[in-house]
């Protein structure tokens, strides 16, 4: 008879268990197998010291004494991550749209505005910091605050981006103009011509 020595590392288990087992001279031991716990992995096996595979199930021949020692790791803890949070505006929509997103850190992510029917972009707040960039890009380094700001009476749709057209006006034709009063102020009359 000879025998076999199983051992494991902290992380798992093996099958059969870890321990003394004897088997007749010149058999081969069929199936033994290493099983991980959860936040570990099975890295490999070494018999009688010397690596032998990293298969999680191997077969020995039992030729003399052997030991055979199954080796696991911890699996890397998950990324850090972060949460974005987009604010409502009034005046249009974003991209992603208002809520709270989470990102692993290091992530950028880009943010795009879209104004409503006589609205137009204004800036935006990044954590109460003001900005100009179109799309808003922010790198998920912590968690981060972002609202666009719109602005009213620039005319309609959007003002800016990819999608804006300037408008072509004909030679002879009619406009219409529409002036919007600030604050405390009041419209009085438009004077001149095109």
């Amino acid at each position: 008879m000879k025998t076999l020595t199983i051992t494991a590392s902290q992380g798992g288990t093996t099958v059969p268990p870890p321990g003394t087992h004897e088997y007749v001279d010149g058999s081969v031991v069929q199936g033994i197998t290493a099983q991980a716990e959860p936040g570990y992995w099975f890295n490999r096996w070494l018999l009688d010291g010397l690596d032998y595979t990293s298969s999680s199930t191997v077969s020995v021949l039992m030729d003399t004494d052997h030991t055979l020692y199954a080796e696991f790791a911890g699996l890397p803890p998950p990324p850090a991550q972060h949460t974005l949070t987009i604010l409502a505006a009034t005046g249009g929509i974003t991209t992603p749209e208002a809520g709270q997103y989470t990102y692993d850190a290091g992530t950028l992510v880009d943010v795009d505005e879209m104004p409503n029917q006589g609205w137009a972009f204004d800036g935006w707040l990044l954590d109460d910091v003001r900005h100009d960039d179109l799309p808003i890009q922010v790198l998920m380094d912590s968690d981060h605050t972002v609202q666009v700001l719109f602005k009213q009476g620039e005319g309609p749709g959007p003002s800016s981006g990819p999608d804006y057209t300037v408008p072509a006006i004909v030679a002879g034709a009619t406009i219409s103009l529409a002036a919007i009063a600030a604050g405390a102020y009041y419209f009085f009359v438009i004077q001149g011509g095109v």
